[in-house]
């Protein structure tokens, strides 16, 4: 797979230039290794999926399909392993499509936070007619953006379904004739937040989702009260009494 990245004013973009037909154990080595660069980095404060229907249409055959299921689960997780590694990221990342997704592609495109589609677009999700689950966790991800009667319904029909739809129940945050420069001027405003308590305010609602509501809300106030001593919450508050823009250094 040709995957390019561009860093820009603190904004990492990672284009799918060439459409795969299929997703491999090495394109998903590759996508784990530009994470790893990216978590590592003090530079990048968004990331952004330029053309996630590139990512392909299908997952590569398992070689191991006749062999026990100890070697199949290690090869499933190898091939999903690329795109947990997105949704693991501390930066928000938004994804962008300008074509029909299903298979890998969508399961890219739901492991972002943010998501941007063409007015042309089409998602689907056709696991179930290959009588499989999603390899990389899309089931769990579809269900958390879109409810679970409109999950199972893309999920057991595998029917496609439009923009419009897809805006509608919730599984794009907008479509429009251009899509990456509608992510890139949202990547922009992010960028100029304070990094640190973007990257919290991600922490906050994915790990809260996972809690209580009085779990949630406590490890909200412990997030918010480490803010607090931040270099960062000063610099924002200073900036705020001189009437000047702030400067960020995630600290």
């Amino acid at each position: 797979m040709s995957i390019e990245i561009n860093l820009n004013d603190h904004v990492a973009t990672i284009t799918f230039n060439d459409k795969q037909e299929v997703f491999s154990v090495e394109a998903s080595n590759q996508l784990s290794a530009v994470v790893e660069e990216l978590e590592i980095s003090s530079r990048v404060d968004v990331v952004i999926l330029e053309h996630a229907e590139n990512a392909g249409g299908k997952w590569a055959k398992l070689n191991s399909v006749q062999s026990p299921t100890s070697e199949r689960y290690v090869e499933i997780r190898e091939l999903g392993a690329g795109i947990q590694a997105i949704a693991g990221l501390r930066q928000p990342v938004i994804a962008t499509c300008a074509g029909d997704l299903q298979g890998p592609g969508m399961e890219l495109y739901l492991a972002a936070d943010i998501r941007f589609s063409g007015s042309e677009s089409t998602f689907r999700m056709r696991e179930a007619a290959e009588d499989r689950l999603p390899m990389s966790g899309a089931g769990q991800r579809l269900v958390r953006a879109v409810g679970q009667a409109q999950a199972l319904k893309m999920l057991l029909l595998g029917s496609p379904i439009d923009v419009e739809e897809a805006l509608r129940i919730g599984l794009i945050s907008n479509f429009s004739k251009a899509p990456f420069a509608e992510a890139q001027l949202a990547s922009e405003e992010i960028a100029s937040r304070g990094p640190l308590a973007v990257r919290t305010f991600k922490e906050a609602l994915h790990k809260g989702a996972e809690m209580t509501l009085e779990q949630a809300l406590q490890y909200e106030l412990d997030l918010t009260i480490l803010l607090q001593s931040t270099e960062d919450r000063k610099e924002g508050v200073d900036a705020f009494l001189e009437k000047r823009n702030p400067d960020f250094k995630a600290r």
